[in-house]
């Protein structure tokens, strides 16, 4: 699944994504982060999508302003693509210790951050040249 970065300009590639009951939201790819996050908000408010499951880890996620954020549960949902369809696992926190920040920065509001779990998980390759993120192995 090849999907296309929706701003140039930004630090980091951000993709919108679809869930299966057509709402869009925009995530961050960040090879920094061991771990995919989503907003705890988003998945409350779509929770007829998400499957979700309590967290066995007892980690403390550190964001890049300092802040820090602890997951509960993992959420996961199913994305839409052209193609094919891909199911993407995250962690729930409060991701405004980054969206607020990124927001302020670029004007975009993110609900989610794909990590290096789910990159490594599709064999996920970041063009630079074409401005896209695909998602293989699916």
């Amino acid at each position: 699944m090849e999907i296309p970065f929706v701003n140039i300009g930004t630090d980091m590639p951000v993709v919108l994504l679809t869930l299966k009951n057509s709402v869009q939201f925009l995530a961050v790819v960040d090879t920094g982060s061991e771990s995919s996050l989503m907003e705890v908000k988003f998945i409350k408010d779509n929770k007829e999508v998400f499957d979700k499951e309590k967290t066995q880890k007892k980690v403390s996620l550190l964001g890049f302003n300092g802040e820090s954020a602890h997951p509960l549960v993992y959420a996961s949902c199913d994305i839409i693509g052209k193609e094919q369809d891909m199911k993407l696992r995250f962690e729930a926190v409060n991701l405004e210790f980054a969206s607020n920040s990124f927001e302020e920065k670029y004007n975009m509001k993110i609900s989610a951050l794909i990590g290096s779990d789910m990159l490594a998980k599709y064999n996920a390759v970041i063009d630079y040249d074409k401005n896209t993120v695909t998602f293989n192995n699916i």
